[in-house]
């Protein structure tokens, strides 16, 4: 565990990054909620219960193919700023979601919004920060280290991405089996 407590420490300025981020996606996802039309998923949001019923949380395809991306263009350095763009449409995601949720329940779908993005999204993004993290430290300290002295190993930092992606792809598979039926039960909060 503090191989992971280490890596999520976060400094004044990546608070501050987070913070702007999590404000700009709050405004964007406004501005995209009030210039779309709601009902195209106001629907799907209204009837969750039954689609949960009726169909599987299947993510790992899709994770799979973002991580495969993600971390392949890192080694071009792109990567870097695909990072940050990801979390900042997840970022957007998550709050244009809280809006519908809103739309269709009122405040109590604020609440279902919340359990819901937690459990479909939560370890998704923390496992993929600590991927970002330790990729960017990797690149930092190959590019900029110039010193012959300062050689440094990347296992810590290549042990905590290994374990993030195996996290990530059986946390999937967890969903595929039993995301819907957690999802199912906390609809309880939204069917009052």
């Amino acid at each position: 565990m503090k191989l992971f407590g280490t890596s999520l420490n976060l400094s004044k300025k990546h608070k501050q990054i987070l913070a702007f981020l999590i404000l700009f996606s709050f405004l964007m996802s406004f501005l995209l909620y009030q210039k779309l039309d709601s009902s195209l998923f106001l629907d799907n949001i209204i009837n969750i219960e039954g689609n949960l019923e009726n169909h599987s949380v299947n993510l790992l395809f899709i994770h799979f193919l973002v991580l495969s991306v993600l971390i392949t263009s890192s080694i071009m350095i792109i990567g870097l700023l695909l990072f940050p763009l990801y979390f900042l449409w997840e970022l957007i995601c998550i709050c244009f979601s809280f809006f519908c949720f809103f739309q269709a329940f009122g405040v109590l779908g604020i609440v279902f919004g919340i359990f819901y993005n937690l459990i479909i999204k939560g370890i998704f993004l923390v496992s993929l920060f600590l991927i970002f993290k330790n990729i960017y430290f990797i690149i930092k300290h190959t590019l900029f280290n110039k010193s012959s002295e300062n050689t440094f190993t990347f296992s810590k930092q290549y042990r905590v991405i290994f374990i993030s992606v195996t996290v990530i792809l059986l946390y999937d598979v967890f969903l595929y089996f039993l995301g819907n039926h957690i999802l199912q039960w906390l609809c309880f909060i939204i069917s009052s």
